[in-house]
């Protein structure tokens, strides 16, 4: 199972009141916006359809993945648990398509300083053990058509060590 969460445009997390650091919304106690779980193909593929993340004070734009294994769906109200997770981290993206994105009139909505890749210590911890910037192609001639995007990892079901980046969020 692929578990994955982002914040949305304007940098607020789903289900998250309060960061910390002034970011929230009351109202998004109950919300489960840019949030999703699937369960992987017999390829062993998971597949999403989502926005583009937003930045938030000293984080560049990223999306949080974790993948379980061994869970339980339950069949009476379709809910997941039980399973060991085996990696936590996080994608990033290609600082032109961010860049771009970012001049969107919804992301402009966005007053918090943004956070470019290279300054993201999270980005730069990661990047020192991987490649986590996505590929990407625009499904159209402007961003209104969307845009696809992949990354492939593997993961060791053996390992019983995570090292996660981060793990606030």
């Amino acid at each position: 199972m692929v578990d994955v969460w982002a914040a949305n445009a304007t940098g607020v997390y789903s289900g998250i009141v309060n960061l910390g650091n002034g970011n929230g919304d009351p109202r998004n106690k109950e919300t489960t916006f840019g949030r999703g779980l699937q369960m992987t193909s017999n390829e062993i593929v998971a597949k999403f359809t989502t926005f583009f993340p937003g930045h938030f004070t000293s984080r560049t734009q990223h999306i949080h993945v974790a993948t379980h294994l061994n869970g339980v769906i339950w069949s009476n109200n379709n809910t997941f648990q039980g399973s060991t997770v085996a990696h936590i981290g996080q994608i990033f993206f290609d600082q032109s398509l961010a860049n771009s994105i970012e001049r969107d009139p919804i992301y402009q909505a966005n007053k918090q300083p943004l956070t470019k890749k290279a300054q993201d210590g999270i980005f730069m911890q990661e990047a020192a053990v991987g490649d986590l910037v996505v590929e990407y192609s625009h499904r159209s001639q402007s961003f209104d058509g969307g845009i696809s995007a992949w990354l492939a990892f593997g993961i060791d079901t053996k390992s019983e060590h995570i090292t996660a980046a981060d793990t606030h969020h």
